[in-house]
């Protein structure tokens, strides 16, 4: 085989592999960095990578995601840094602003950990229809039309998912919307 075929042959793989991932690993990380643009750097960061390991990887989607977890770590510890660099601790020591701005982190990672929690999602359909609706604004039909579901099933399913998160919030101690405040 020439180089030129081996190339147009890797190409080709690229691109169906691209067309068939790139929706979900984007959803994923829109909705673990919340925002659109940072999500399609990151996403890009992740394809390039893909790229350049193609003929390595057997399952690709896997290592799509994997990839994408490691460049979120990447993401949120050069923000960390940036922040860090930005503000001394020492000159907010005794500040008591910061006692409920650390309360209120904690309910945020509580959150967060909670909605991330797979066990609240049948499977991925479930969390990406979770992530339109509740991140997104999607209507129930929108998200339904996305997710090839009626409006209807794209509403019960929510609510089922819905339900599950507010349960698990509830046995973390978040039983009102003044605790998250």
């Amino acid at each position: 085989m020439t180089r030129y075929m081996i190339r147009s042959k890797k190409e080709r793989e690229f691109r169906e592999c691209y067309a068939l991932h790139y929706p979900a690993v984007l959803g994923y990380l829109v909705s673990k960095v919340g925002s659109i643009d940072d999500a399609e750097d990151i996403c890009q960061e992740v394809f390039i990578r893909l790229y350049g390991n193609l003929e390595k990887v057997r399952d690709r989607r896997s290592w799509l995601m994997t990839a994408a977890r490691f460049e979120i770590t990447n993401y949120f510890n050069k923000k960390a840094t940036a922040r860090s660099d930005a503000a001394d601790i020492d000159d907010h020591q005794d500040d008591p602003g910061l006692a409920a701005q650390d309360s209120f982190a904690e309910n945020r990672i509580i959150i967060r950990d909670v909605i991330e929690d797979p066990a609240n999602y049948e499977d991925e359909k479930e969390r990406i229809l979770f992530d339109l609706i509740a991140i997104y604004q999607f209507s129930y039909k929108e998200a339904g039309r996305y997710l090839d579901l009626t409006r209807w099933q794209a509403e019960y399913k929510y609510r089922r998912i819905e339900k599950r998160i507010l349960a698990r919030l509830n046995e973390k101690g978040i039983k009102e919307l003044g605790d998250l405040l």
